[in-house]
């Protein structure tokens, strides 16, 4: 199950990461225009935030909860969606755009990279070969090292 986090307010954004882990999400869909990826990591990610949550301790003071859980999710056990906005197209914007991605969300790779809003008009900002090598690109190539 995913959550999608576009219009969620920055300042609540972290809690609203936290309480949709503790129920059972574990797909993000992020954005570089949603000035959010960075907060993947301060909420879920680091344990100290993590615990400290509102989120977390209403989830454990909930009698109805069967599930406990106790610490923060590994890396591993997200799935991490963010985006490339139009005017970041083409190989070396994109590139850029991907190891942005990749720092704020410090991890070492993205689940899926996606064009934010495709449409033919966005093609317009690069070549038929920038699109091919944005739609087609080895994800190998922009695992940070």
């Amino acid at each position: 199950m995913g959550l999608g986090t576009g219009g969620i307010y920055l300042e609540h954004s972290a809690e609203v990461f936290i309480e949709a882990y503790l129920s059972g999400y574990r797909l993000l869909d992020l954005a570089r225009e949603y000035r959010n990826e960075h907060l993947v990591h301060e909420a879920l990610l680091d344990d100290h935030a993590f615990r400290s949550s509102a989120a977390y301790r209403n989830h454990h003071q909930s009698a109805k909860q069967q599930i406990v859980i106790r610490k923060p999710p590994r890396r591993s056990e997200l799935f991490l969606e963010t985006k490339v906005w139009p005017t970041d197209l083409g190989f070396l914007p994109t590139s850029q755009a991907i190891e942005t991605s990749l720092r704020e969300v410090r991890s070492n790779y993205i689940d899926m990279y996606l064009l934010h809003w495709p449409r033919y008009s966005t093609w317009q900002y690069c070549s038929a070969n920038c699109y091919c090598s944005v739609v087609t690109f080895s994800c190998s190539l922009y695992y940070a090292s």
